[in-house]
């Protein structure tokens, strides 16, 4: 797990990956359906040893003729894993140099 501190030295996020990358049989490309994904999860009060899950972030290597890599950002509900919200989704172009924030 990586914990995300703030400047004061305060934990304010963490994220672990879910589901690893691994490419498609016969192939170095991992696709849409076996992407990579993180949980990234937020303190749960003040006590930095209870986490609570918040979003999921998802990964793939896009197909066609523009090598991309697609991403698939979701707010998880209080039920759990199974009830997300997509806040954002799409491809950024392998060939340009980008800057990836949430």
């Amino acid at each position: 797990m990586i914990i995300i501190y703030d400047l004061s030295g305060s934990a304010v996020a963490a994220a672990s990956m879910i589901t690893p990358f691994v490419p498609s049989p016969g192939s170095d490309r991992v696709s849409r359906s076996n992407a990579g994904a993180w949980l990234i999860l937020r303190p749960n009060g003040a006590c930095v040893s209870s986490w609570k899950h918040w979003g999921r972030l998802q990964a793939w290597r896009e197909r066609g003729p523009v090598d991309g890599l697609g991403y698939k950002f979701e707010l998880v509900t209080d039920t759990g894993l199974t009830s997300t919200i997509p806040i954002a989704e799409g491809t950024m172009s392998m060939k340009k140099v980008v800057n990836f924030a949430l």
